[in-house]
């Protein structure tokens, strides 16, 4: 993902659960929520990701 400036600010691995994020919050004390979304955000698409593979896993079954 880029910034509108073109900052590379966040990469995904292509087939590896690996996620790298560039976060810095401008004002501390939103910090902590900014940090929560980022978090659950994270955690969703985890739990997406292992519904998917449990799916083709069960189909190779």
């Amino acid at each position: 993902m880029h910034s509108d400036d073109g900052v590379i600010e966040a990469i995904t691995h292509e087939s590896l659960p690996f996620l790298g994020v560039q976060w810095h919050p401008e004002h501390p004390a939103s910090a902590r929520a900014q940090l929560t979304g980022l978090l659950r955000a994270v955690h969703r698409r985890g739990a997406a990701r292992e519904t998917q593979l449990a799916r083709v896993s069960s189909r190779r079954a």
